[in-house]
C-alpha cells in the first residue's frame, strides 16, 4: 500500500499534465511554459508534502493493525499472515552451512510432506536460505524456523512461540541441552582460558548465546573485572569465525557445539587446524520456532508433526542428516535461566564481552 499510494500520486499528476484544465499538474504544466519558475517549484514541494502525508497515513495505520493485532494474537483470534496477505516462510538459518543445503532441504520436504498429511495449507514449498540466524525481528509471515534461545528471551522476546528443542548427536550435547566451545588455532600456546588476555577474540552476534552470552559467563571468572582481549570483533558468522580461527587470523573464538560437528563433519580439512581449549556451560539447545502470530491450530500441527518426524521410519534419513535423535519439550524457565548468565557476568564485573 505504501507503494501503491505513492504510484497513484504519480498517475494523477501525468494524467492532468496531458488532459487536465486545472489541479497541480495542469498548474505545473502552464507555468513551466511561462517562465513562472517560482510557482512549478510550490507545486512540486505541495505534491512532494502532500505525497508525504499519505504515505505517513499508511504507515500509521499499518502500525495500529499491528499493535490491534498483537493485542488480538494472544487469543489466537485472528490470523496476520490473513490480515497482510503475507505469505508463509520457513527458515533453517542456525545449521546453514552451504554444504548442508541438500540435508536441510531434506528435512523441510520430510516435514513438509506430514504437514500435509495432517491438513497444513499453504505450506511453503522450500526453505528460504537467506534468512540470517540473527534477524530484525521474527514477524508474522515466520511459520516455521529456529532462533537462538537466548535472543527470544531478549530483543525477540513475545515474538515467536517454541515448538520444540532439538536433541542432537553431536559432543557436547546432553538430551535438549548443548554447550558453546571455545576454539583456537592448533598451534596455539594457549592452555587454559586465562592465557587468551591480550589476544583477539571473534564472536558472531552480540545477542547471541553461544557465541556472546555462554562465553561471557565463563570468561567472566577470570576476567578480574577488566577487559580481557586486546579486540573482541563482532563477525556476524560462527563457521566464518571457525574458518578465520583455521587460517590464524585470530586467537580465539566461541562457538556452539552442533555448528563445530556439522562444520567439522562438512569442512575437514580446516578442522584439523583447530583445537577446542574449553567448554562454557549448558544451556537448552536451538529451539524450532513459530512466529506468536501463528493461529494455535497450526501451533498444534507443527509440535505434533515435528516430534512425529524423529519418530518415523521413512523420515529417519532426513533427521539423521541433521544429527536430529529427538525433539522434545523444553520448560520456559531453562531459557529463563539465560539471563541468569547475563545478571550473573555483570555482577562480576564483566558485562560486555571485551
Amino acid at each position: 500500500m505504501k507503494v501503491g499510494v505513492t504510484m497513484v500520486m504519480i498517475g494523477g499528476v501525468v494524467g492532468e499534465v496531458i488532459t487536465a484544465q486545472r489541479d497541480l499538474g495542469y498548474i505545473i504544466l502552464f507555468a513551466a511554459s511561462t517562465g513562472e519558475t517560482a510557482t512549478v517549484l510550490a507545486a512540486i514541494v505541495l505534491l512532494c508534502g502532500i505525497g508525504l502525508v499519505l504515505f505517513g497515513l499508511i504507515v500509521l495505520a499499518e502500525q495500529g493493525m499491528r499493535r490491534w493485532y498483537g493485542e488480538r494474537a494472544a487469543g489466537r483470534e485472528c490470523d496476520m499472515t490473513v490480515l497482510f496477505a503475507v505469505l508463509p516462510t520457513a527458515s533453517l538459518p542456525m545449521y546453514n552451512l552451504p554444504e548442508m543445503r541438500p540435508l536441510n532441504a531434506r528435512f523441510w520436504q520430510a516435514l513438509r510432506e506430514l504437514l500435509a498429511e495432517a491438513g497444513l495449507r499453504d505450506v511453503p514449498e522450500a526453505l528460504s536460505f537467506d534468512r540470517p540466524p540473527v534477524p530484525e525481528r521474527i514477524g508474522p509471515e515466520i511459520l516455521f524456523s529456529q532462533t537462538c534461545g537466548y535472543p527470544l528471551e531478549t530483543i525477540f522476546r513475545g515474538q515467536a512461540i517454541r515448538l520444540g528443542t532439538p536433541c542432537y548427536r553431536a559432543p557436547g550435547c546432553d538430551g535438549p541441552t548443548h554447550r558453546g566451545l571455545f576454539v583456537v588455532p592448533a598451534a596455539s600456546p594457549a592452555r587454559e582460558l586465562g592465557d587468551l588476555r591480550g589476544g583477539v577474540f571473534l564472536f558472531n552476534h552480540r545477542h547471541s548465546n553461544s557465541g556472546m552470552n555462554l562465553p561471557r559467563r565463563s570468561l567472566a571468572d577470570i576476567a578480574d573485572r577488566r577487559p580481557l582481549f586486546a579486540q573482541a570483533i563482532e563477525t556476524g558468522s560462527q563457521p566464518g569465525n571457525l574458518d578465520r580461527i583455521a587460517g590464524g587470523e585470530a586467537d580465539a573464538t566461541a562457538v556452539d557445539c552442533v555448528t563445530y560437528a556439522f562444520w567439522r563433519r562438512h569442512r575437514p580439512e580446516a578442522a584439523r587446524q583447530v583445537r577446542i581449549l574449553g567448554w562454557t556451560p549448558p544451556s537448552p539447545a536451538i529451539p524450532f520456532v513459530t512466529s506468536s502470530a501463528t493461529p494455535a491450530p497450526t501451533i498444534d500441527i507443527l509440535r505434533r508433526t515435528l516430534r512425529r518426524l524423529v519418530r518415523e521410519a521413512r523420515c529417519r534419513e532426513a533427521a539423521e542428516g541433521l544429527m536430529l535423535a529427538d525433539i522434545v519439550d523444553v520448560p520456559d524457565g531453562a531459557y529463563r535461566g539465560l539471563l541468569d548468565y547475563e545478571r550473573d557476568a555483570a555482577a562480576l564485573g564483566y558485562p560486555d564481552l571485551t
